[in-house]
């Protein structure tokens, strides 16, 4: 009799264990799972910032000035910011989802080009470039990475928004209405 209360004890202790383990481990799936989405969400936010910014730049290049025309530019007209939370999207790139890795990288390798070459024009200066110079340096290297830059940026963007709407979807309008206005009074 007391072998099988021992055996008893024993089998209880060992499922309470396994309970605990399983609630141990659920938990930290469920900080994964924020931490991912948090991430995935500053990831978009900042992918949008760097498309539009990016898209600006390289919409100046979009049609070159007639022959006997020039094109004014100035650096002041070439604003985009180096996103510190790039350090950290890529320090986590192994959660990303796979297609969006390539562009990240691309992003990374292109940004850096695009500021170097932007911050080789002078402050104040006045530049005016005519058809035949529109792709010589510096400006084929500010059209050219800040393409690479928006592009990859809007791949980034599209890949994150499945991921995040799986994880944190969007509320139902009826129920976004309800919360911001109440319900509606259904006696009248």
């Amino acid at each position: 009799m007391a072998a099988l209360i021992a055996l008893l004890g024993g089998y209880l202790a060992y499922r309470a264990a396994m309970i605990k383990n399983e609630r141990e481990h659920q938990a930290a799936e469920r900080k994964i799972r924020r931490r991912k989405l948090a991430l995935f969400l500053v990831a978009s936010e900042v992918f949008v910032r760097l498309e539009t910014e990016a898209q600006e730049i390289d919409r100046k290049f979009s049609f070159p000035p007639e022959p006997g025309q020039t094109a004014r530019f100035e650096k002041r007209d070439f604003k985009i910011h180096a996103p510190d939370e790039l350090t950290e999207i890529w320090s986590n790139l192994d959660i990303f989802p796979i297609i969006a890795i390539r562009e990240i990288f691309s992003v990374r390798r292109s940004l850096p080009i695009l500021l170097s070459a932007i911050d080789t024009l002078d402050d104040g200066k006045v530049y005016e470039i005519d058809a035949e110079n529109y792709s010589a340096v510096p400006w084929g290297i500010i059209q050219s990475n800040a393409q690479t830059v928006w592009e990859s940026s809007a791949v980034i963007f599209a890949a994150l928004a499945g991921p995040i709407e799986e994880m944190a979807p969007v509320a139902e309008h009826s129920i976004r209405m309800a919360a911001i206005f109440g319900t509606p009074d259904t006696e009248e």
